[in-house]
């Protein structure tokens, strides 16, 4: 199980990202939408653990994903694509409000 509690990340003074919590459970598909500037791209570096949070953090299977996180880091998959994504299109899950 993924968890995230209290993640924060500050740049040049400014909160850049914030989430109080989310679980994903193994093997469940996440879609990480918004509009650009959004957070996105900073959200799977943090995930990745090439960049340290500035509060709160993540934790794959109860071990913190940080840049020495070598074995937390091989679970996670990322699809990034440039594409965006159609109500239409097929894809079940579950939105996480801000």
């Amino acid at each position: 199980m993924l968890q995230i509690r209290r993640l924060e990340k500050m740049l040049d003074g400014r909160s850049m990202l914030s989430i109080d919590a989310l679980d994903i459970e193994a093997g469940e598909i996440v879609a990480v939408t918004g509009p650009t500037g959004s957070g996105k791209t900073l959200l799977i570096h943090l995930l990745a653990g090439a960049l340290v949070p500035s509060g709160g953090g993540i934790l794959l299977d109860g071990e913190t994903i940080s840049p020495e996180a070598r074995k937390a880091r091989q679970h996670i998959r990322v699809y990034a694509s440039r594409e965006g994504m159609r109500r239409s299109d097929t894809m079940r899950g579950r939105e996480v409000e801000k």
